[in-house]
């Protein structure tokens, strides 16, 4: 709706061109920052002064931001752009906090409610994603006919390609690499920080490295990007399961890489073409319609996108299957 209704100035095209990229870098960073300020620095106190002050300022921006619905920003883009990304840095940043705390509330309990709370997430960023496809077709369908039929003939096979690409990183990240233990003695104190510095930060840093490349280097063009998921996809399903996760439960599936250093390489590897794949994809893929259809289509790689982290996270599970019971 920004997009489309408030960036309408003659001076708008830059903003109107990289406003979502602003919006998802400083919600993303903010969510980071904080995260990270709660696990390394720390909040002290009962966690309920974390999650309940989080509530109430994450509902005071949400009416913010509906009242900056009704502002006109024809004459004021500028303005409107920093107003607005401040508006999405602190409610990153009460989001992560909040979600940070509630994993950490979460983690106390048995497995199965930490991935209670993970299908949790993924479920209703499904629903709301049907919810705003619902609303497109509802609102806009008197005024303008949205051929869905059309857009899916045309996107296809973007979107089962950016299905491939969550489904095989979501398989693996983070149920399954998590899970690896080190193999080097003293590599780290712990296994728990080899986890955390090994797989969780260096994923982390390089896909956010591979999104910063595409907008840099868009190459290779839309026609290699589907065949180059597909054989990602097979290259990392295959070659993570002969790293050493759950060295005791296995039978017939031999542990080949037993270097901690190609392990951390191949999760560098795996985050970054991550990253850079899903930002091609998107970017790409926006582009090869009609500019009217341009937001229908993002909405519908955002569904595929949920769905391939919902059979993800169904994957890890006989991801799990076949490394320990054939």
């Amino acid at each position: 709706y920004f997009v489309c209704c408030k960036f309408l100035g003659d001076d708008s095209d830059i903003y109107r061109q990289y406003f979502l990229s602003f919006c998802a870098l400083a919600a993303l960073l903010a969510a980071l920052v904080s995260t990270g300020i709660g696990l390394f620095i720390g909040f002290h106190g009962d966690t309920k002064r974390r999650v309940i002050p989080s509530i109430v300022v994450l509902i005071i921006m949400f009416i913010l931001q509906v009242l900056f619905a009704v502002f006109d920003a024809r004459d004021s883009s500028g303005v409107f752009l920093c107003i607005t990304i401040l508006n999405i840095v602190v409610i990153g940043a009460f989001i992560g906090l909040y979600l940070s705390s509630i994993a950490g509330i979460v983690a106390y309990f048995p497995d199965r409610y930490v991935n209670a709370l993970v299908i949790g997430t993924r479920l209703f960023r499904f629903y709301h994603t049907s919810i705003k496809i619902d609303l497109l077709h509802t609102t806009k369908g008197h005024l303008l006919h949205i051929p869905y039929g059309n857009v899916l003939k045309q996107i296809w096979l973007q979107c089962l390609s950016i299905w491939l690409h969550y489904l095989s990183t979501v398989t693996l990240f983070p149920s399954i690499l998590i899970q690896v233990q080190s193999v080097t003695p003293n590599f780290f104190h712990t296994n728990l920080q080899f986890v955390d510095a090994v797989v969780l930060i260096n994923f982390a840093l390089f896909n956010l490295l591979g999104n910063f490349l595409a907008g840099c280097v868009k190459k290779p063009y839309s026609r290699w990007v589907s065949f180059l998921v597909f054989i990602r996809a097979i290259i990392v399903l295959i070659t993570f399961l002969f790293v050493n996760f759950e060295p005791d439960s296995r039978h017939n599936v031999p542990i080949l890489i037993r270097d901690d250093y190609v392990f951390m390489s191949l999760v560098i590897i795996f985050g970054f073409t991550h990253g850079y794949l899903n930002s091609m994809l998107q970017m790409l893929t926006t582009k090869s319609v009609e500019p009217y259809l341009s937001a229908t289509t993002a909405v519908l790689l955002q569904l595929f996108i949920f769905a391939g982290c919902f059979f993800g996270i169904i994957g890890s599970f006989v991801y799990h299957f076949i490394a320990t019971l054939f």
